[in-house]
């Protein structure tokens, strides 16, 4: 197992001076795309070296996410990573055939400012933080117009907790390790006033986008990911950074709610 691990990465290396140069837009949400890691986080190192299996070298351009989804439609990028799935993403992009992340959401907020939140609708009368771009399941938009709820959409999804303990918004969704991964960043006093809510938010499995002109990139990174599945050492060294995968592919659809 070991030893077809190392071969993976010799040939990974072998092919990289003949390598197809593409580009992919994408925003900053450690521990998966990391702007400050070396490998730009644990999922953008499994595309770069999925599309090295098809003689593909990637260069990833960071920026907000709203402006990565719009960016990733030009002739300059292959697409942009990495997205949940939406209807209305899938008639403007191709969606992999694999999931690249599987990841639970959770309510964050401070401990002097509790919440019960068995489902959206408990979160009325709370400032809810969220960000522009990112996806946001169908019925928890549906709620915050109902109801009224208050929103402030960041930019960057490393504001969120900081709005937070400045009080100006009581509650953040965000998934598990992108939590812990900016809890990381904040002093012992600010990380000890966060708490997360025992109930999860909702669940979402994240996917390559391709544009529609990169049809045969879409194709050989389906390929690729079906070898790096087969490779048990591969895999088991992503889950030391990442969410384990599925499998197979799952069905695509919408945020799952717990």
């Amino acid at each position: 197992m070991v030893r077809s691990f190392f071969a993976l990465l010799c040939s990974l290396f072998s092919i990289a001076s003949f390598a197809q140069h593409v580009n992919i837009a994408t925003g900053h949400w450690p521990p998966f795309m990391d702007e400050n890691d070396p490998d730009k986080g644990c999922v953008a190192k499994l595309l770069r070296d999925a599309l090295k299996l098809e003689n593909i070298d990637v260069r990833f351009e960071f920026m907000p996410w709203q402006r990565a989804y719009i960016e990733g439609q030009k002739p300059r990028y292959a697409g942009t990573a990495y997205w949940y799935f939406s209807e209305e993403r899938a008639n403007t992009y191709l969606y992999s055939k694999y999931p690249i992340t599987y990841e639970v959401n959770l309510f964050y907020h401070l401990k002097d400012n509790p919440m019960t939140a068995k489902n959206f609708s408990d979160l009325e009368g709370k400032i809810l933080v969220l960000t522009k771009g990112l996806t946001y399941p169908k019925n928890l938009l549906e709620i915050i117009a109902q109801k009224k709820i208050s929103v402030i959409e960041t930019t960057y999804t490393t504001q969120n907790l900081p709005l937070v303990l400045a009080k100006r918004g009581d509650v953040a969704i965000l998934n598990t390790h992108t939590a812990d991964a900016y809890l990381q960043t904040l002093s012992d006093e600010e990380r000890n006033q966060v708490v997360a809510h025992t109930t999860p938010a909702f669940t979402m499995s994240g996917y390559m986008l391709f544009n529609h002109k990169n049809k045969d990139i879409a194709e050989k990174f389906d390929r690729a990911m079906e070898l790096l599945f087969e490779n048990t050492a591969y895999l088991e060294e992503y889950q030391k950074r990442c969410p384990p995968l599925p499998s197979s592919p799952p069905q695509k659809q919408e945020a799952s709610v717990l």
